[in-house]
């Protein structure tokens, strides 16, 4: 996680073409925010490690002729997963709000992690029931740079529970880096039933 970030354009009229997205760019506290507007249209951008962005903030114009931005948030720090608690408010409340028939959760870091010495242990303790008692029937993740599947049953003697296999969780990656499946590590989690 990288912090929470605001863009705000100067007028009420533009929209966001392209949404932000973050690239890394090689230097590990520094990161690029890329977007796009629909119109010519200056745009603060805001960041900080909650929703006061209190640690920086920079007006952009745009470059080239498509209203692009760019700005690299400099002087962050390696390794913080900023706001995970605002993140797991919000993750709830999309939950508790949502009626599809299928829930899909995206995240970066693994809930449960097949790479040796990788361990997201607040996603199990707190995402983790959330997914239950919503449920989750899929989470995506990434960071790990292996690939895994599994799902932690539910456990019941309720006869209505009988084949519900619980969440799915993926770990995958989209690059040509991997890291070793390490059979140990996923073994670690069977007392959390996975």
């Amino acid at each position: 996680m990288l912090a929470v970030i605001h863009l705000a354009p100067q007028t009420a009229n533009a929209a966001a073409e392209k949404l932000p997205y973050l690239i890394y760019e090689g230097v590990n506290t520094d990161m690029t925010v890329l977007w796009q507007m629909t119109t010519a249209e200056s745009c603060t951008i805001k960041w900080g490690p909650d929703t006061n962005y209190t640690t920086g903030s920079f007006t952009t114009t745009e470059y080239g002729d498509d209203h692009q931005h760019k700005y690299s948030i400099p002087n962050l720090t390696p390794g913080t997963n900023y706001c995970l608690n605002e993140q797991t408010s919000y993750l709830e409340e999309q939950l508790r709000n949502c009626s599809a028939k299928w829930k899909i959760v995206t995240c970066h870091h693994s809930v449960f992690s097949p790479a040796r010495k990788r361990n997201f242990q607040f996603g199990r303790d707190e995402w983790k029931p959330l997914f239950d008692k919503y449920g989750v029937d899929l989470v995506l993740n990434g960071h790990d740079h292996t690939y895994a599947r599994g799902h932690v049953p539910v456990r019941s003697a309720a006869e209505s529970d009988v084949g519900n296999l619980g969440t799915v969780y993926v770990t995958s990656v989209s690059g040509p880096k991997q890291y070793r499946f390490s059979r140990e590590h996923m073994e670690s989690y069977a007392g959390e039933g996975y």
